[in-house]
């Protein structure tokens, strides 16, 4: 393609690769492993707040285990949608809000 239409489009690519951030350098078995600890951490913190409400159960344990698990789906929901760690604004359907 020549023309003013291909200078465009080359510049349009320029923008789209400044926005990549080149210091997060992320492998497939990387995202794979997470998201595989997110999901164990999450259905361990399910069982350890279901027994937590039946037996006398050490608090902070608990709340540790609960903000490793949201920290972890948020790591999840990054690593799934890597565009929001430029834009900085999660999806609304996502249910997480702003960042």
């Amino acid at each position: 393609m020549r023309g003013p239409r291909a200078h465009q489009d080359v510049a349009n690519l320029n923008i789209i690769d400044s926005l990549h951030c080149p210091l997060i350098h992320i492998h497939i078995h990387h995202v794979i492993a997470i998201n595989y600890c997110a999901m164990l951490l999450h259905v361990w913190t399910c069982v350890h707040v279901y027994v937590f409400m039946f037996a006398n159960y050490s608090i902070y344990w608990l709340l540790l285990l609960v903000v490793g698990d949201q920290f972890l789906l948020r790591l999840q929901l990054t690593l799934s949608h890597p565009q929001q760690l430029v834009y900085g604004v999660w999806n609304m359907d996502d249910g997480m809000g702003m960042l």
